[in-house]
């Protein structure tokens, strides 16, 4: 789910999820994190079909993978007999969860409390490598390790894209959609391929601030002072941070610019100030003072002129 609030004729509710209003994205990825296809919800199709949404889905992101004997595995969003059926006559199996309300299931599977459909698995337990508090060896059903280990490359995408996420309030849906795919899942793709071909574990923070870097063209250069010089008169580090107060309903505490209010009050007017300077999360965590982007760049300026 993209989040989004706004006013969008196929805006999806689903109570479940982290952001339960916003942009529905279907998404295939590896067992690494890669996303490989991407898939936009925009509204019921008026086409007479009688596949339904999720199979269809299915089918359509997984075309170009089908028919190489290869594992998809789904959650029990998109897993059915139809589906397995399907998949099954393009030489590809199906490993999923599954909901009890689905139609062709027998009825005396309704009694269990855990559903799991698979083409290619018996009943059979795998051992984990892992042993219990009485130094036993722990079995779980093969189709419950292979479901895991597939399940695990969508849930690695998705963690790593919430990872400081640029996205941000804005009333045009499409921009929320754009920054997701190109700063989100392209961003997450070009760092999971960026580990496998360097052999390297870089954070995602470290790696984003060093792509902005490469793509403005900026050599970030870390100086660090005598240990002398900041023992005896230690320099303040002044940077801008998003203030962790909140209000009562529980929204970040937002003040006007002060250099912005400053500078609007002595040539226009307090009131003029008042109405049209734009309220901030953001300030200096040295100054104690609310600033916007461009004001602190100013006054980091006036301050390394100081020194």
């Amino acid at each position: 789910m993209v989040p989004f609030q706004g006013r969008l004729l196929f805006k999806q509710y689903i109570p479940n999820k982290t952001h339960k209003y916003g942009v529905k994205v279907f998404k295939l990825c590896n067992t690494i994190g890669y996303t490989l296809q991407m898939s936009i919800y925009a509204g019921k199709n008026l086409e007479p079909s009688s596949v339904g949404v999720a199979e269809r889905v299915v089918m359509q992101l997984a075309d170009k993978y089908l028919d190489k004997g290869r594992i998809l595995v789904t959650d029990n969003f998109y897993t059915s007999i139809p589906l397995a059926t399907s998949l099954l006559e393009k030489n590809t199996h199906l490993i999923g969860t599954l909901r009890k309300n689905r139609r062709d299931l027998p009825k005396d599977t309704m009694i269990k409390k855990v559903f799991f459909l698979s083409t290619m698995h018996d009943l059979g337990m795998v051992d984990t490598g892992k042993v219990n508090k009485n130094r036993e060896k722990v079995f779980k059903p093969a189709v419950i390790m292979e479901y895991n280990t597939g399940k695990q490359g969508i849930d690695l995408s998705d963690q790593m894209a919430s990872y400081f996420s640029p996205l941000r309030r804005t009333i045009k849906w499409y921009h929320k959609l754009a920054f997701e795919i190109l700063l989100n899942t392209a961003v997450v793709n070009s760092w999971i391929i960026f580990n496998k071909l360097s052999g390297k574990k870089v954070q995602m923070i470290d790696y984003r601030e060093q792509l902005i870097m490469n793509m403005l063209g900026v050599e970030k250069k870390y100086e660090t002072p005598p240990r002398k010089d900041r023992s005896v008169n230690p320099i303040p580090e002044h940077s801008l941070e998003e203030t962790q107060d909140r209000d009562a309903r529980n929204r970040h505490i937002r003040r006007r610019c002060s250099s912005c209010y400053l500078d609007a009050s002595t040539l226009q007017g307090r009131q003029y100030a008042q109405k049209n300077v734009k309220l901030v999360k953001t300030m200096c965590n040295e100054c104690k003072k609310f600033m916007c982007l461009s004001c602190f760049a100013k006054h980091i300026q006036t301050l390394n002129k100081k020194k």
